[in-house]
């Protein structure tokens, strides 16, 4: 197909969309990027359930009312009422959908953005695959009837065939399997058909399913037009709708963040390795484009898209925990409690020792000081959960994976030089130096709620907490002596 003839926004004009998991980070800027830049799209149908006390109206709300969609309001405050909401659940059967916004999905959608999974690391099979397999199926079983559909784009993760040492774009083989996955058993079931021993060779149980939706949706190849899309790491905004826009804590953010805070002071994580991480506006762009192109692919193939960018423009793991923590003391959070120190290593002894003077040790020493100011010591809750969840990365932080993106470079030669421009996703554009501060001030300002207005306040407490942090060191390596020294002469004592 030549370059001309793919035209991203000529292809959405008039037609309208359905998006699952509106909510999360990359479906709130799909949103917002189909609205500012095909502003002749037609309606864009979110499904969303009710959730932990909010109606799905509230939570709608909630979603066109966050900062990224301030500077389109402001510019065409009736464009938000394109955004539809669709009540239904992933889980349900018929997605819980009332059979009056079932009917008007099946005649206007034409394109469909499967952005909903479940991102934790440590569920079980069985809730893992109730929504990012059986979830998947039960919105393509929809997709069967949609009168106008032209493509069906769904966002997997780069690390569904993480057990493998090259990641190319080609759909996951699990020989094993091969005869005993049956997608139209129940979910316990199909759980039953899977050994023990298969689900081992991934890390966790995320990745497992999205490596099984992603052979459940293969083996709809010829009947409906589909792509999919797997991100590495995603992190804040490179340029749009602001830079450093962010809202999750997933991935190094964790990390990144609580060493900003003070209470992090040591990971697992080799230096050396690359760290695959990519900005989400590239993510978006690259959906939004994929869309287009699925197209025009037809059913006969299933195109996959690696988005990630240790191939073209590589960045060791070593430079961004760095780069945050000089950022994190250059501009300080006003909630630090401690002056950032996070260490990085791939010993996981050394890593242990560390973690339990620099972790625990404090932690009860800080909760026991709280007990006589009044306040409820919360450091050691704190500490054991940052310990649960920072255990499921070190099998990402200690790796790195040779990574094929021949499609994604195809498909960026295919477009002209102005939509190159307007739905940018080469990696090759990306100045990590710059990257690496937007994303630091993307977390103090988006994740923390801090002003730049409160920087100079923060930088005179940074100061006070490098102070008190040295002379904690002062009293812990005087502590150390007198200890060993005492032992010593103890010792010493008995002999004579």
């Amino acid at each position: 197909m030549c370059a001309e003839a793919l035209s991203v926004v000529n292809f959405y004009e008039e037609k309208s969309i359905l998006i699952t998991g509106a909510t999360g980070g990359i479906g709130k800027l799909l949103i917002e990027k189909l609205l500012r830049s095909c502003p002749n799209i037609g309606k864009i149908y979110v499904l969303l359930r009710s959730k932990r006390g909010e109606s799905a109206t509230q939570r709608i709300n909630n979603l066109v009312n966050t900062p990224i969609f301030h500077k389109l309001r402001g510019s065409d405050p009736g464009i938000l009422s394109k955004v539809v909401m669709i009540e239904g659940d992933l889980c349900q059967p018929d997605l819980g959908i009332s059979e009056t916004n079932r009917e008007e999905l099946m005649k206007n959608v034409s394109v469909v953005f499967h952005c909903a999974a479940i991102l934790q690391f440590d569920l079980s099979l069985e809730d893992a695959l109730s929504i990012n397999v059986f979830g998947t199926r039960r919105l393509l079983l929809l997709c069967y009837r949609m009168t106008k559909i032209e493509a069906f784009v769904h966002v997997s993760t780069l690390y569904s065939t993480c057990n493998q040492s090259k990641i190319e774009e080609c759909i996951p083989s699990i020989p094993v399997l091969n005869g005993r996955l049956d997608f139209n058993k129940s979910v316990r079931e199909f759980v039953m058909e899977i050994p023990e021993d298969v689900v081992k060779d991934w890390p966790n149980t995320y990745s497992f399913s999205k490596a099984l939706a992603e052979i459940m949706l293969n083996a709809h190849k010829g009947t409906l037009p589909i792509s999919i899309v797997r991100p590495s790491i995603v992190l804040a905004t490179l340029r749009e709708p602001m830079p450093g826009w962010i809202d999750n804590f997933y991935g190094p953010t964790l990390s990144i963040s609580n060493g900003a805070l003070g209470i992090l002071r040591s990971v697992i994580c080799d230096g050396e390795k690359i760290g695959d991480i990519i900005p989400s506006d590239l993510v978006v762009n690259l959906l939004v484009t994929v869309g287009c192109k699925t197209k025009y692919q037809g059913t006969s193939v299933i195109k996959v898209y690696n988005s990630c960018t240790g191939r073209q423009n590589p960045m060791r793991m070593k430079q961004l925990l760095d780069d945050c923590q000089k950022y994190s003391r250059m501009y300080p959070l006003m909630k630090a409690v401690r002056y950032p120190n996070l260490t990085y290593r791939s010993s996981y002894l050394v890593h242990w020792i560390v973690s339990k003077f620099q972790h625990r040790l404090l932690s009860y020493i800080l909760d026991f000081v709280a007990l006589f100011t009044s306040k409820k010591g919360r450091m050691i809750r704190i500490h054991n959960t940052l310990s649960r969840i920072l255990a499921t990365l070190d099998y990402f932080t200690l790796r790195q994976w040779a990574v094929d993106d021949c499609n994604v470079q195809r498909l960026i030669n295919e477009m002209s030089e102005k939509e190159k421009d307007l739905f940018y996703f080469d990696p090759k554009i990306i100045d990590w130096k710059l990257y690496v501060k937007i994303y630091s001030l993307g977390i103090r300002r988006h994740l923390f709620k801090e002003s730049m207005d409160d920087i100079e306040e923060a930088k005179a407490r940074m100061a006070n907490l490098y102070w008190m942090e040295r002379s904690l060191q002062l009293f812990m390596s005087v502590a150390s002596v007198m200890t060993v020294y005492y032992w010593i002469k103890s010792r010493s004592s008995r002999h004579q």
